[in-house]
């Protein structure tokens, strides 16, 4: 929830975009958090940042560190804001509240990054689904998953075929067939 009477622009210098208000907060919180409790910095920096940036490590979540002090002028993590803003791009989430089909504020979408979400790969035709309650990230079987498969979710939650792919557009590649969209 943000206040109306504040303008908060942001533009991400990796893909040259402007972002949504919700956007710049979230950068600021996740730089808030991390500063305050080292251990989020090694749960955000193993994510997927983007082409630009090494690959993360297989293993998640990183086993965690002995507890520091923290210093309020002299920061016990190194934080790179170019690196949290990918981080941001390829792994925040849009959690739509369940109790209104349409948002309340059509200026600024929630925004929010869940670090053990952001580890499914996405399908089109996922076999599982995501929403969100509150500020919990709820991921529930859309089938019969059998033990071994990989679990997917979908990425983008656009209702038509189209608003899917321009969502997409701009973390893929390539585009996403839909196997249930008849061309």
């Amino acid at each position: 929830d943000l206040p109306q009477d504040k303008i908060i622009m942001t533009l991400d210098l990796t893909s040259y975009t402007s972002k949504e208000r919700t956007d710049a907060v979230l950068l600021a919180r996740l730089i808030d958090r991390i500063y305050g409790n080292p251990d989020w910095h090694d749960q955000v920096y193993h994510l997927y940042a983007g082409p630009e940036y090494p690959s993360p490590p297989a293993d998640y979540p990183p086993p965690p560190s002995a507890p520091v002090p923290v210093e309020l002028l002299e920061p016990n993590v190194d934080i790179d804001i170019a690196r949290l803003e990918a981080i941001c791009t390829y792994n925040n989430f849009c959690p739509f509240r369940l109790e209104d089909d349409q948002r309340a504020d059509q200026q600024a979408s929630p925004t929010g990054l869940y670090p053990l979400a952001s580890l499914f790969n996405h399908s089109c035709g996922a076999n599982a689904i995501w929403y969100c309650i509150g500020d919990v990230m709820i991921v529930r079987a859309a089938e019969f998953i059998p033990a071994g498969a990989e679990i997917t979710i979908p990425y983008s939650v656009e209702e038509s075929y189209i608003d899917r792919q321009m969502a997409l557009k701009k973390h893929m590649l390539e585009h996403c067939i839909d196997s249930n969209v008849l061309m």
